[in-house]
């Protein structure tokens, strides 16, 4: 499996010289043809916490502090995308940006999340990018235990392919929504918000819509 994580930024179609980020996001690669995942909310306008507007935003990879161009494969998602758990997309670099080194190394068979974000976060930093004068940090975050059963709004729901995680310490991880979660040094699933989307639905997506394989 390729561990090459990298911020996913959103800008507001008409700006074209791409100024005023509106979003960021996570993405991860899954091979070495260019294939990512990510979260499918990252694609689009938040009006505010918790509220989202239907306008996709202009979307770039930012790759060794490059707004990199990318492809539109598979994209599902809705408002009401806790309930439903529509909220995966899967994309493509444009070459010759499809290779990459990887830039997790795994030291243990701990469980845990990687992804970039704008905040100060007390985790471990692994390394930073920046671009127009905000840097992007890349966390590592353990993650303590996962459950079956969801609570949301103080409803519980229970689904096939999420599950809920705790972490150590709850903070804001805004930007690290669509990255990857490993366990025994393998993939694990994909952080949507307080829960992730497992591999089993990801390899079916990816295998009977797209005909991608993960390396």
């Amino acid at each position: 499996m390729k561990r090459f994580i990298f911020p996913i930024l959103g800008f507001d179609i008409l700006d074209v010289s791409c100024k005023n980020i509106i979003s960021s996001g996570t993405g991860f690669l899954i091979n070495n043809d260019g294939h990512f995942f990510s979260a499918g909310h990252n694609f689009y306008k938040s009006k505010k916490r918790g509220e989202v507007e239907q306008v996709e935003l202009s979307c770039f990879a930012l790759i060794k502090n490059q707004l990199i161009q990318i492809e539109k494969l598979y994209l599902e998602y809705d408002n009401d995308s806790t309930l439903s758990k529509k909220d995966f997309f899967v994309g493509k670099f444009k070459a010759p940006f499809c290779e990459q080194e990887d830039n997790i190394k795994m030291e243990s068979d701990e469980f845990f999340m990687t992804g970039y974000s704008i905040r100060d976060l007390p985790y471990e930093t692994i390394e930073s990018i920046q671009f127009n004068n905000i840097t992007f940090k890349l966390y590592k975050v353990p993650i303590i235990s996962t459950s079956n059963i969801l609570n949301y709004g103080g409803i519980n729901f229970s689904y096939e392919n999420v599950l809920y995680y705790n972490c150590e310490v709850i903070v804001d991880f805004y930007g690290l929504s669509g990255c990857p979660i490993f366990k025994s040094n393998k993939l694990y699933g994909l952080l949507i918000s307080t829960f992730f989307i497992t591999i089993d639905y990801l390899k079916k997506i990816a295998d009977s819509e797209l005909k991608i394989e993960l390396d």
